[in-house]
């Protein structure tokens, strides 16, 4: 018997932000992307056909040798997650990656986090 990657069996959505962003090499740079699940057409479509829909997965696309970590927070709060102004403050930690992580990261079959109406609907 052989396995099946997540990758192959469910749709994915990257998030890449609108706008490049060029990382300084002189000094240490924080910076924050916000996206909301309306900015994804194809997932929209997914969920309007779904009860229900989760993450499964990540694939974390590196920025070069400059980035040390990226954090993935998300926030299932409906007021919140409708302002892009507010991204800053979602306090969920949904997916942490640090330099010498694995670069694919697979949930256990029975886990999930939810996403959409009824879960996360912003990040």
């Amino acid at each position: 018997v052989g396995s099946v990657s997540t990758e192959e069996l469910a749709p994915y959505i990257d998030l890449i932000p609108a706008e490049p962003f060029s990382i300084p090499d002189k000094e240490t740079t924080y910076k924050n992307f916000c996206f909301q699940v309306e900015d994804f057409p194809d997932l929209m479509d997914v969920l309007a056909e779904n009860d229900q829909v989760h993450i499964v997965a990540f694939h974390d696309i590196l920025g070069g040798p400059l980035v040390h970590h990226m954090d993935l927070h998300g926030t299932t709060n409906e007021i919140l997650g409708a302002d892009k102004r507010l991204c800053r403050v979602y306090m969920d930690l949904i997916h942490p990656w640090e330099a010498g992580s694995p670069q694919t990261f697979e949930l256990p079959r029975e886990a999930g986090i939810p996403l959409g109406k009824d879960g996360y609907r912003a990040f």
